[in-house]
């Protein structure tokens, strides 16, 4: 086979490629389309408001805080980030206690459960004073029963609710004991029961006839031993009869058990009064009640005035001394009230007096 010479290849390749550029230079370039609509574009790419720059504001000018302000307000505001009680609480004692001493003891117990610190503090012994003072400023309301500790005798005297599941409602009391169940508590078997196994324990009729009983509105006698018995009582009774053996013992056993029980329904029989009494003043009408105040208020100072307080009962101190708990209740005066009230006036009338000397010390100096 006979091949071309390389030379006339490569001619042959440079004419080629040089026509193919002539023909791609020979070729025209297609122009690019114009807007059709390209005046009406321009318009509305155009602003058609002018920007107007906002008025500048003038400073305002800052008012001069004194130093003290500032120090209240930083204290004002330490004060919300801990909250009330906190700033309370760091009272000096003796004021926050002549402040509780002047309260009701329904009061004490709705202070004591709002925060922990105010309950471990009312709740603790040397707080008993404050209890006893709120509860010999009430008319009437006899002491706590032995064994009873004054929140406890509170709570129980002035609360509403169940002891046991804190339900609102209560439908029986057990006035020895201080217990008040609602009617599920009261029928569920582990605080009262209808068989106590007493029938083995000797004159168990008689012993059984002082336990403290649950008083309801179908209740109005004690109960025998096959009602509603107190199941401490119970097991207590059962423990103490186990000890006793010789007849001497029974004997003195049983009268001491019975006028311990009968001691207690006494007591029991005057604390219902008084929470009956205390019922029935809310039924009373307004204007009675206005009138029993007045009443009150007038007897009050009529005896202040015979004790040698007449210099002291100007009208300030009279229209103080109207809102003390003591004063300001609607119920007579008697020669017993008198005699439980007595003291705190008297040391009301101190305090006023004192006050007196103090301004009268600032006159001088003046």
């Amino acid at each position: 086979m006979d091949y071309a010479p390389r030379s006339e290849c490569t001619a042959v390749k440079r004419m080629l490629t040089e026509d193919v550029q002539d023909e791609a230079d020979s070729v025209e370039v297609p122009k690019p389309k114009k807007a059709k609509y390209e005046g009406k574009t321009e318009e509305k790419q155009a602003p058609k408001y002018r920007m107007i720059a906002p008025p500048k504001m003038e400073a305002k000018l800052k008012k001069a805080v004194d130093e003290e302000e500032l120090a209240l307000r930083v204290a004002l505001r330490v004060v919300d980030r801990r909250g009330p009680h906190q700033a309370f609480v760091e009272m000096p004692e003796d004021i926050i206690c002549e402040i509780f001493s002047s309260l009701e003891p329904i009061d004490l117990l709705c202070l004591a459960r709002t925060s922990k610190v105010l309950r471990s503090f009312l709740m603790s012994r040397r707080s008993e004073y404050i209890w006893r003072a709120a509860r010999e400023g009430m008319d009437g309301l006899p002491p706590p029963p032995t064994g009873s500790s004054e929140p406890a005798y509170a709570s129980f005297l002035l609360d509403t609710h169940c002891q046991k599941c804190e339900t609102s409602e209560t439908d029986y009391t057990d006035w020895v004991s201080r217990i008040r169940l609602c009617a599920r508590c009261a029928f569920d078997g582990t605080m009262y029961t209808f068989h106590p196994d007493l029938r083995s324990v000797r004159h168990a009729r008689l012993l059984c006839h002082n336990i403290p009983r649950l008083m309801g509105s179908s209740h109005t006698n004690y109960l025998s031993i096959t009602d509603l018995l107190n199941v401490r009582v119970c097991d207590s009774l059962q423990k103490e009869a186990a000890r006793i053996k010789g007849e001497n013992e029974w004997r003195k056993f049983v009268l001491r058990w019975c006028a311990d029980q009968r001691a207690a329904q006494v007591e029991a029989q005057k604390i219902q009064m008084y929470v009956e009494h205390r019922a029935g003043l809310k039924h009373i009408p307004k204007n009675v009640k206005t009138s029993l105040r007045k009443q009150r208020f007038v007897a009050i100072i009529e005896r202040l005035k015979a004790k040698g307080w007449s210099a002291y009962l100007s009208k300030e101190v009279c229209e103080l001394l109207e809102k003390h708990v003591a004063v300001n209740q609607p119920r007579a005066l008697t020669d017993r009230i008198w005699k439980n009230i007595e003291p705190s006036l008297i040391d009301f009338m101190e305090i006023v007096k004192s006050k007196c000397f103090s301004d009268l010390d600032t006159v001088d100096q003046a």
